[in-house]
């Protein structure tokens, strides 16, 4: 066991002792159901200790976001054993920058329906997972290319995450990045291998081994796109999935239904957009309105692997920061 781990395991447990411990009833049996459910197998019997406090505190968060947000459901997802700044540094990654202009005059399809949905139109591949690596960005990268690349009359393709991760050299691998770089990248570069070309994900950076001869999909721009959200549901209508920057505190315990946190709830109000998704969809019609949105934790985590929030509330600010890849 490195010494890192257990410096951190030790300071977990001497945590312990200032939290009462229930031997039996509901949330150490909450607990048990947890392991299993996730397969979680800890180092130590003081490591699971430790890590069953965390799950109690995180518990007790739930059960407020649950009475708070009553049209979502929070609990025991498989990040419910992290701390905040575990689940932070471990599965988020994207590193905020300085925006560039909305869009808000062009690509807006002004007869869009009131619902919409790009899975149904093959324009999205299966839910992926980034696991412990920050590497949301380069997800949110393929995913708006993917899209864009089917909207530009091309068959669907799922790209490789591990070459942004490999080659591009603006953003950080697993310690961070962001998706107008790695879109920069793409078009500089000529374009993007498939995942069945290129070397397997591996959640670590590798040496570059982009072969121009296998490219699967090209980038010939990006925009900026509107910070309205019915500005923003036309120009998704018109230019396929588009990737955003959203603040993934209260993502860390979500279950299903459509998300409404309060500001309070993501980051303090403070729009600290650390995480990259990508929006697929919208039901403006639904009796709760909401964005359908693809995240890269995947399929056992939310509604099979997707988030739904709130449609025009600004949730988290994932309105406040949105590309859109044009092929």
């Amino acid at each position: 066991m490195g010494l890192i781990r257990l410096c951190v395991i030790a300071f977990l447990a001497a945590n312990v002792a200032a939290i009462p411990v229930v031997p039996h009833g509901n949330v150490t049996d909450d607990f048990i159901r947890f392991e299993q459910d996730f397969l979680k197998v800890y180092a130590t019997r003081e490591e699971r200790q430790a890590r069953f406090v965390i799950f109690q505190q995180n518990m007790r968060l739930a059960a407020e976001l649950n009475a708070e947000d009553t049209g979502a459901v929070y609990g025991a997802t498989k990040f419910a054993d992290l701390t905040r700044d575990e689940f932070k540094r471990q599965f988020t990654g994207r590193i905020p920058r300085a925006t560039v202009p909305p869009t808000d005059e062009f690509f807006v399809n002004m007869s869009a329906p009131q619902a919409l949905d790009w899975r149904t139109k093959g324009a999205v591949t299966a839910v992926k997972n980034q696991g412990n690596c920050g590497s949301c960005w380069a997800f949110g990268t393929t995913g708006a290319i993917e899209g864009a690349w089917v909207v530009a009359g091309h068959k669907l393709v799922s790209l490789s995450e591990q070459q942004l991760i490999d080659c591009d050299k603006k953003d950080s691998a697993c310690n961070g990045g962001e998706q107008t770089a790695a879109l920069k990248y793409v078009i500089k570069n000529g374009g993007i291998e498939g995942e069945k070309d290129y070397k397997r994900y591996t959640h670590k950076k590798h040496h570059c081994s982009f072969t121009k001869s296998k490219v699967e999909a090209k980038v010939k721009s990006w925009k900026q796109m509107s910070r309205n959200e019915v500005t923003l549901a036309g120009q998704v209508a018109t230019v396929g999935p588009v990737t955003i920057g959203i603040n993934a505190d209260n993502m860390q315990l979500y279950k299903r239904g459509v998300a409404s946190p309060s500001k309070k709830r993501c980051k303090g109000g403070k729009l600290d957009l650390d995480h990259a998704v990508l929006i697929v969809g919208y039901d403006r019609s639904a009796s709760t309105p909401y964005w359908t949105i693809k995240n890269s934790w995947g399929k056992n985590w939310g509604e099979h692997g997707y988030y739904r929030a709130a449609f025009g509330k600004s949730i988290c600010g994932l309105n406040k920061d949105v590309q859109a890849a044009f092929a």
